[in-house]
């Protein structure tokens, strides 16, 4: 096993914005399989979502969903989880977010839409997805994606409010996300990462992929970040010293392999060690 863990998001990263292909990145997570590195999955998705792409991936690692609300592991990968894809919970459960949600609506009329006041094929309109994906879009465990309608006074009320309940906001690609106030991509990264070392024995460097603000605390706390370009043409800016930080040129899904041939340049100086 390589000493390196990948933890990546998907939408807008390893997968088009819009199209949802990993096509252009074929060859390369080829070479991931090959050098044996865990390519560990880090969304917002759900897990019916990831599940779905991880057998489209043939990938078989560990998997963190709802932006850090759970992480999923496999069985046997490690000495403390046997049975088939453990779940480990980090944060509060979805009837808990819905119920503070509806409360502050109620209570504030704050001017938000959550998935679950959606239809399916209001979902399926927005994201741009299948009817079936959009099922699995919805059937979330501990997070909820919202539709601002407000101002940005409101927003930052309603964020206040959050965190009075224990919840807090979170931006992403498309949507804000309300979740626990403790979760997030980096903190499930970290609980993975403090997992190998115990299991294996080794000391792995962190690589981390995204593209939004989700994914802030996860690229800054990695050893080595890799910010792929968004549809709109900018970038997410990071507190991270250049050295450790590549920015591509590409946006997703083209991004993600231009980012990760760079990386391959800089773990083995782009050739394969056996």
């Amino acid at each position: 096993m390589y000493p390196y863990l990948i933890f990546s998001d998907l939408d807008g990263t390893l997968l088009g914005h819009d199209s949802y292909s990993f096509a252009p990145s074929k060859g390369v997570l080829a070479r991931i399989a090959a050098h044996k590195i865990p390519l560990i999955l880090n969304s917002s998705k759900t897990l019916p979502e990831i599940l779905d792409i991880r057998i489209a991936l043939h990938n078989k690692d560990p998997f963190v969903v709802e932006n850090g609300a759970a992480i999923y592991i496999p069985a046997n990968l490690f000495s403390e989880y046997t049975a088939p894809l453990t779940p480990v919970r980090l944060g509060p459960g979805y009837d808990e977010i819905l119920a503070v949600l509806q409360r502050l609506k109620a209570d504030h009329h704050f001017p938000f839409t959550g998935f679950s006041d959606l239809s399916l094929e209001a979902v399926s309109k927005l994201t741009g997805l299948a009817l079936t994906k959009a099922t699995m879009a919805k059937q979330r465990t501990g997070s909820e994606p919202l539709l601002w309608q407000g101002s940005n006074a409101e927003l930052a009320l309603f964020e206040q409010a959050l965190t009075e309940n224990g919840l807090k906001l979170l931006k992403g690609g498309r949507f804000f996300h309300a979740q626990g106030q403790n979760t997030d991509k980096a903190k499930a990264m970290h609980q993975l990462i403090e997992l190998y070392h115990r299991n294996y024995g080794i000391d792995f460097t962190s690589i981390a992929l995204g593209d939004s603000q989700n994914d802030r605390a996860m690229l800054e706390q990695a050893d080595l970040a890799a910010v792929i370009r968004k549809k709109s043409g900018t970038s997410l800016a990071i507190n991270k010293p250049d050295a450790e930080v590549i920015y591509t040129q590409h946006q997703a899904p083209e991004g993600w392999r231009e980012a990760m041939e760079a990386i391959f340049k800089r773990i083995d100086g782009g050739t394969d060690h056996e």
